[in-house]
């Protein structure tokens, strides 16, 4: 298969080094087969002063492990891969993108991507849009340091396990949207160690992650999502803890008994009576 897509990209900017992760290069992409000596190929080079192109070429692969473009200044990400012999847009089979620390405004993905896992925009400090249409199989979404968001539309994607937006500073009205369309069906088990009261939860893989965010607790529905998840065993991290009126320390400590209290307010904060 031989497939392209193209991005905006800073203004003089310098192309970093791009090949088969198996050539060891900065950026890369990693392909099941992993012999250096394959005739896999990956390239990135640009169209015009403000444009590039990523071009990936193999022979028979059945996914593509890791697409890694980090620190390139990237400007617009559409994730349209078109294939250069039949012209259509395709699905690339990639199961990883990194696109940290970029100079992302946006990033669209408008058609399904069925082997998406874990997407990774930590640090596009000047990110604002996020669109996934429907990537069925996204586990971890990355939205770290990106303190300029504002929108993050996840749509049908509802197997998210990790959603990371800590140090995005959100408004009230952009962190209840996000939360409104965070629709996860993943849930975590209890994990509660018998002969405990109150009962604490020893280990976690569900994870939402809200500090750097102030979050205001009297915002009903930004409440009451936070709840669900927290009630649905989510690991649930802020800055502000809840009053307890609203979700009980109980409902939200996952340490071991041994645990002191002093330790549990270090980590959490000390509960809002």
């Amino acid at each position: 298969m031989k497939v392209y897509s193209n991005f905006l990209i800073e203004e003089n900017q310098v192309l970093l080094p791009f090949n088969k992760k198996q050539s060891n290069s900065f950026n890369y992409v990693s392909f099941d087969n992993t012999n250096i000596i394959s005739n896999d190929i990956a390239k990135i080079y640009k169209e015009k002063s403000t444009s590039g192109e990523v071009f990936i070429d193999s022979f028979n692969y059945s996914t593509l492990k890791e697409l890694k473009i980090t620190n390139q200044g990237i400007v617009t990400w559409d994730d349209l891969w078109i294939d250069s012999d039949s012209n259509y847009s395709v699905d690339p089979k990639i199961e990883c993108i990194n696109l940290q620390r970029n100079s992302l405004v946006y990033v669209n993905i408008n058609e399904i991507r069925r082997y998406l896992r874990d997407l990774n925009l930590e640090g596009n400090e000047t990110l604002k849009s996020v669109t996934i249409t429907d990537a069925p199989a996204l586990e971890n979404l990355n939205l770290t340091n990106c303190s300029k968001l504002e929108i993050v539309n996840l749509g049908l994607s509802k197997n998210i396990k990790v959603l990371s937006l800590k140090n995005c500073r959100l408004t009230e009205a952009n962190l209840q949207n996000i939360l409104c369309s965070f629709t996860p069906t993943k849930t975590e088990s209890g994990n509660i160690m018998p002969g405990t009261l109150p009962p604490f939860r020893k280990k976690f893989s569900t994870l939402l992650d809200l500090t750097g965010n102030e979050i205001n607790w009297g915002n009903r529905k930004i409440a009451s999502k936070i709840r669900l998840l927290v009630s649905n065993n989510w690991l649930v991290l802020w800055d502000n803890p809840p009053p307890t009126s609203i979700i009980p320390i109980q409902m939200y400590a996952f340490f071991p008994k041994n645990i002191k209290d002093t330790e549990i307010y270090q980590y959490y904060g000390r509960p809002q009576i």
